[in-house]
């Protein structure tokens, strides 16, 4: 680290149980996450991440489980406290690159604040650029004040977080919402009265040629049809009206065969 001033280690270990594996970001101390019946429960152990400064990620939630990978599916005790966990692994580039995309709506619509994260699975450093598990395929683009590590823990714990499934490293993808008086950027909460027209502004950069897809509640609506991004940097806006309660906004870059290339963390809508 002394040496590359340019080049983040962050330092991080995967906690692989039976009910499911978790990331753990931004501890170097031991943490004990042997959960056993009357002593260490998920939620204990997590609560130890958080005292010490770190945060946690579930990885690849929606992976095959039982006996063709045992433990590796998502599948935790009833009482384990989602609200614990700052994002969510959506895309697994391991050797066949996987989403997760369903088990994070279900999450955001339970009320839980879970930001998008990828990871590329890595089993193998030496493996040449760009094949499937290679390092930083996909990558997790974090805004962040400076190159620290707290910096970026909380560039993913609010929210501020895209997807790249190209490897690119310049590609971007971004929204933001108003209704009323109320805005707000992706990763914060927008305030909007029960059939309040929603504006929404999606800014994409090195994505000409590719389509915007702005979803509500995981969904498509008719009220904000596909956007052609034409601009290398492009804004596109579009108008929606969401029902009561509390709802949330995500975009996804396709490219013109409906690939997915970028997909970002969720705005709130009537979030508490």
């Amino acid at each position: 680290q002394p040496y590359f001033d340019r080049v983040l280690l962050i330092p991080g270990r995967e906690m692989t149980t039976f009910y499911g594996h978790f990331n753990i970001f931004g501890v170097t101390q031991f943490i004990d996450f042997r959960v056993t019946p009357g002593g260490r429960t998920l939620n204990t152990v997590l609560d130890d991440v958080r005292s010490k400064g770190g945060i946690a990620s579930i990885s690849h939630a929606e992976a095959p489980g039982g006996e063709s990978c045992m433990g590796c599916r998502w599948e935790p005790p009833a009482d384990g406290d989602m609200n614990l966990f700052s994002a969510v692994e959506v895309i697994n580039g391991g050797q066949t690159m996987f989403s997760s995309a369903k088990f994070w709506d279900a999450q955001l619509r339970d009320g839980h604040r879970l930001a998008a994260i990828g990871g590329s699975d890595s089993h193998n450093a030496a493996n040449p650029p760009r094949p499937p598990g290679s390092i930083g395929w996909p990558t997790t683009v974090v805004e962040a004040d400076e190159l620290s590590v707290p910096s970026i823990l909380n560039g993913i714990r609010t929210g501020r977080t895209f997807v790249d499934l190209t490897a690119s490293h310049d590609k971007v993808v971004d929204f933001q919402a108003e209704s009323g008086t109320g805005h707000a950027q992706m990763g914060g909460t927008l305030n909007a009265a029960e059939g309040a027209p929603i504006r929404v502004r999606v800014h994409t950069v090195a994505c000409a040629g590719s389509v915007a897809h702005l979803l509500l509640d995981g969904e498509e609506t008719a009220d904000a049809p596909p956007m052609a991004v034409d601009k290398v940097d492009f804004s596109g806006t579009a108008t929606l009206i969401a029902g009561a309660g509390r709802h949330w906004l995500r975009v996804e870059v396709r490219d013109g065969n409906g690939s997915l290339q970028l997909t970002s963390s969720a705005l709130y809508v009537n979030f508490p």
